[in-house]
């Protein structure tokens, strides 16, 4: 699958057992992490100690990433900050691009699903088993590390229950480990977000 992070991520909030896409609490700020994370990736943003400078990498015309790039003052920046922001605008957005491309159906009322349950199914099992496997981490894709890990942390529970999450620590925290290394603060800033807005009953 060739979407952007932020919509495969969305993707991923797919649940096989009831066919629908339920309300996940802190998908708002999973998609404001993904889209930075993406922007990383792609050399437009680069982290140097705590601020986030323009890089070489051609910005994407993603509408949404567009939008995230814009928000990236100049100089130091606090990413947990960066990430709340705006994040229920950031869900609906995303929710909308992928309804746009018909990729998410209203399958009843206000009930989502998806219209390629095979693709999206293959996209879970491919970051399942980045989690559920033991190979070398520096052998996966980033995105793969990106979107097993950011998944994880932001408790999307259709792709990691709370009792995957406790059996898979150990290979997470390998997975963990790898991407900040290659993206340094990213997880702790997502994690900041979801601690933050948990402590103020937010993130719905």
């Amino acid at each position: 699958m060739t979407k952007p992070l932020t919509q495969r991520l969305y993707l991923l909030n797919y649940d096989p057992a009831n066919k629908e896409i339920p309300t996940v609490r802190f998908r708002g700020v999973l998609m404001r992490a993904a889209a930075l994370a993406e922007l990383t990736l792609a050399r437009v943003l680069e982290l140097n100690g705590a601020a986030l400078g323009r890089g070489p990498g051609e910005p994407s015309a993603d509408p949404f990433l567009v939008q995230v790039l814009s928000d990236v003052p100049a100089g130091k920046v606090h990413l947990p900050s960066l990430i709340q922001r705006n994040y229920r605008e950031a869900e609906a957005l995303v929710r909308t691009q992928l309804l746009d491309a018909g990729d998410v159906v209203v399958v009843g009322g206000s009930r989502l699903g998806v219209q390629d349950v095979e693709a999206v199914e293959r996209l879970r099992r491919e970051v399942r088993d980045a989690v559920e496997g033991d190979g070398d981490p520096v052998s996966l894709s980033p995105e793969i590390i990106v979107m097993a890990v950011l998944s994880a942390e932001a408790e999307v529970d259709p792709l990691f229950p709370l009792s995957d999450r406790v059996r898979y620590r150990k290979r997470l925290k390998h997975l963990a480990s790898q991407l900040d290394n290659e993206m340094p603060g990213f997880r702790s800033a997502l994690r900041t977000s979801v601690a933050t807005l948990r402590g103020i009953n937010s993130g719905w």
